[in-house]
């Protein structure tokens, strides 16, 4: 961090640090004192010791220095003459926190379309990330960034897509079950089990929260069709805010109820088809026609939000979003449920048989933190 000098407001309420760039920013006097993390503000796990709503909010910076080792900042508040020290590595996360924000639940993403080179997919081998943390955080990051992920050579062993999982995290078990088959059968309750295409979705908007990743392990892939195909929603997203803004605030703005229901289940929620955050970001798409329960809005309410459903709809469904590739016996795929579409093409002839369970984002990010 290129600091040039610290300052304070004439009334006490701003600590102001002035960078070598010319670039002049600003903490507020309650933030500082709500950083504190001496001991008998912050048990030594990190966690907060003190409520912030228990703090005098009048809160004044009475002096500010630069420590000892020129690498933090030491300020004095009143009323309490609390001291607190700010190392200027802290100061520089603080004040690159606005910036991540507003990017949304995946600051790091990379948006890509149909012009993304099978060469650049983020992928590994089952062996190579097994036995190496650093190797996995890597596979990880690239979920991460990219949405998506691919896992080679993992064998056609039943249960590999568990395991995999469990390299890093815990399944998500559901009303199918920690492990489930996607293969063809007789009076299926889902279309995932016939040899139909399935348009592209993400899975189970039904569920509250969905589950923040699928992985599908392919342990036989013999005769016709059945491509994978794979849609960035944030990219589409963010086009569709920068070209028809009306259309994405409908859509942001409106509440559309999913439902799944069999003789064991009854599952419902209603949230809209683009989640963004406080400050605009992204934070998940939802879109599965089949799973898309009776809407209940106002005729005015209806006839918008059906435009604006057939701008987005048409959106992902246009070539130059999707890509396409063939996934073979032994190869497995991920996908951030909230965030990439998937669907397949119809198949024919021979068997198609994948594996398939779900995770939680939380596991992803935690192992990325841990190890790199």
């Amino acid at each position: 961090m290129n600091l040039r000098d610290l300052s304070i407001s004439e009334d006490g309420r701003t600590l102001w640090l002035d960078m070598t760039s010319g670039r002049r920013l600003q903490i507020p006097a309650l933030q500082v004192r709500d950083l504190c993390d001496c001991g008998a503000c912050r048990h030594a796990n990190g966690q907060r010791l003190i409520d912030l709503a228990a703090l005098p909010q009048d809160q004044r910076i009475a002096a500010v220095e630069v420590g000892v080792d020129h690498c933090s900042a030491i300020v004095t508040l009143l009323p309490e003459s609390h001291r607190v020290e700010l190392t200027f590595d802290r100061l520089a996360q603080l004040l690159s926190a606005p910036e991540a924000q507003l990017a949304g639940r995946v600051p790091e993403a990379r948006l890509w379309d149909a012009s993304l080179p099978e060469s650049r997919f983020p992928k590994a081998r089952y062996a190579d990330i097994a036995g190496d943390p650093a190797a996995l955080a890597n596979w990880l990051v690239g979920i991460r960034d990219y949405g998506f992920a691919l896992l080679e050579e993992c064998g056609s062993t039943t249960g590999t897509v568990l395991s995999a999982v469990e390299l890093f995290g815990f399944v998500r078990e559901t009303n199918y079950g920690r492990l489930f088959d996607v293969v063809a059968k007789p009076d299926p309750n889902n279309l995932a089990y016939t040899g139909l295409g399935l348009g592209l979705h993400t899975d189970n908007p039904y569920r509250d929260p969905v589950p923040g990743m699928q992985f599908l392990h392919c342990l036989e892939a013999s005769g016709q069709g059945g491509e994978s195909l794979l849609v960035d929603g944030f990219r589409v997203a963010q086009d569709l805010r920068s070209d028809n803004p009306e259309v994405f605030e409908i859509l942001a703005n409106t509440s559309v109820p999913f439902r799944f229901t069999d003789s064991t289940a009854d599952l419902r929620s209603n949230r809209p088809l683009i989640e963004i955050d406080g400050q605009g970001g992204l934070v998940g798409v939802r879109y599965n026609n089949r799973s898309r329960a009776d809407l209940q809005l106002s005729p005015q309410q209806l006839t918008a939000f059906y435009q604006a459903y057939s701008v987005f709809g048409r959106l992902l469904h246009d070539p130059t979003y999707i890509i396409s590739f063939k996934l073979n016996a032994g190869s497995l795929f991920v996908v951030d449920n909230r965030r990439v579409l998937h669907g397949r093409g119809a198949f024919s002839g021979g068997q198609r048989r994948l594996q398939g369970c779900y995770a939680d984002w939380d596991a992803l990010t935690s192992y990325v933190n841990l190890h790199q």
